[in-house]
């Protein structure tokens, strides 16, 4: 079984959803299951990451920078055709999303030839489904695409449990 985390946060990034995906990156490879994450890069600090991290990662230049976050959908674009790159050359059995911009792009994916698997924070929620500003209202209609087809859905705790109901 061959298992791709997609990202929009991770180390050396410092953060709360950076630290949830290595986390998950090292339990679920330390499990003996193949793992690949795809994830932003943030320049030098990447290789000395990865090289302790115990699977591979695939680093989407320009994706942890403030110019594409400055786009509206610039960082959803630019992830949608590294997943696709990534689901094309690794062929992972399954997908687990952990950022709402991660979401956004798996639900623009045509066809889904993985198990998608969703960890879903009560502040996505928030600001796609029920927020104000429009680029973020936008994403929802490709995350409830996502959500519709996730074999699983990981809320984070019980409020995020009770916002998707």
């Amino acid at each position: 079984m061959k298992v791709l985390i997609y990202t929009h946060e991770f180390p050396p990034f410092l953060g709360g959803l950076a630290t949830t995906s290595l986390k998950l990156a090292r339990g679920i490879s330390g499990s003996g299951i193949e793992t690949v994450v795809l994830a932003p890069s943030y320049g030098g600090k990447d290789e000395e990451i990865d090289g302790k991290l115990g699977c591979r990662v695939i680093r989407v230049s320009g994706l942890g920078g403030k110019w594409i976050k400055a786009l509206p959908f610039g960082q959803i674009l630019l992830g949608l055709v590294s997943l696709l790159s990534a689901l094309r050359t690794e062929k992972p059995d399954g997908v687990l999303f952990i950022t709402e911009e991660a979401e956004a792009a798996g639900g623009l994916v045509p066809s889904l030839s993985f198990t998608p698997v969703v960890r879903v924070a009560g502040s996505g929620i928030t600001t796609c489904f029920n927020g104000k500003k429009p680029t973020k209202r936008l994403m929802r209609y490709p995350m409830r695409r996502l959500y519709k087809n996730a074999a699983s859905i990981v809320a984070v705790s019980r409020n995020t449990k009770g916002l998707l109901e």
